[in-house]
């Protein structure tokens, strides 16, 4: 086998999608995990994706010499002791030249970044969730098809939502938009508004519950530069984060990001 462009150590949830997102732009990559089991898991699921060139090793010298020198290997570990540790295992086999790439930053004092950490999740899964809502409607009102959504969406609780639908049909609810005509271009401009406007008033939410908590214990965090940190290391890569940042520019003391005046205007928009 020829060396591999990059390597990554860490295959959970990120590291794995990291990895394969990488093979995706032409870069074959090696990849090594603690628990054997995902470095034989990632290269059969490139394999059945793509056929991407990702090639799994169970051993730390096999995987730091699969790569062309001079190294560059991601980490993707849990925080702590798994860093240092993962650090000088692979640091045994490295050469002078070659670096480790670490998905860390410093955020402040205390428990400030396991706090902006929960918060900065609850962006994502507030995302995928209105996503998912913005879905649903265009789906189910407009009966816009799978192909011009561009996506296929597995929803859950099939049984919960059956047991829901009796409810409603019981009611008197059912089909209640049978017989109406439905403005597909109205209604995607008015499901791409209500979208814009519910991640305003997530990203809103999130940072009041950043500065509150700041303010609090004391942290002094820098809001502006917490978005920055976001589109940079995250899923979340909306140029939105940029004006979330001159917002605080603006006015270092803003209360609420709705209360911004250009986030408040396309608000009242």
């Amino acid at each position: 086998m020829a060396p591999t462009r990059i390597g990554l150590a860490g295959l959970a949830v990120m590291g794995q999608n990291l990895a394969l997102n990488i093979a995706e732009k032409g870069f074959p990559i090696s990849v090594c995990n603690q628990t054997t089991s995902k470095v034989d898991e990632t290269p059969e699921r490139a394999k059945l994706e793509r056929n991407l060139p990702v090639y799994g090793f169970h051993d730390p010298a096999s995987f730091v010499n699969s790569v062309q020198k001079r190294r560059v290997i991601i980490m993707l570990v849990k925080a702590g002791s798994p860093v240092d540790q993962t650090i000088a295992t692979l640091s045994a086999y490295m050469e002078k030249g070659d670096c480790i790439v670490a998905c860390v930053t410093y955020v402040g004092k205390g428990g400030s970044g396991n706090f902006v950490k929960m918060v900065h999740n609850g962006f994502e899964y507030r995302g995928m969730q209105l996503l998912a809502k913005a879905y649903d409607v265009s789906k189910s009102v407009s009966k816009i098809s799978n192909a011009s959504l561009d996506s296929r969406f597995l929803s859950g609780l099939k049984e919960e939502r059956v047991q829901a639908a009796g409810v409603f049909q019981s009611g008197g609810f059912s089909d209640i938009l049978g017989d109406q005509h439905i403005d597909k271009a109205k209604l995607t401009e008015d499901v791409r508004r209500a979208l814009y406007a519910s991640k305003i008033c997530s990203y809103a939410q999130g940072m009041d519950l950043i500065r509150t908590k700041s303010i609090e214990m004391r942290w002094e965090l820098t809001l502006g530069e917490l978005a920055m940190i976001r589109k940079g290391v995250s899923v979340i890569c909306a140029i939105f984060l940029v004006r979330i940042k001159k917002a605080y520019v603006r006015n270092p003391e803003l209360a609420n990001l709705l209360i911004d005046p250009e986030f408040a205007k396309e608000i009242l928009d």
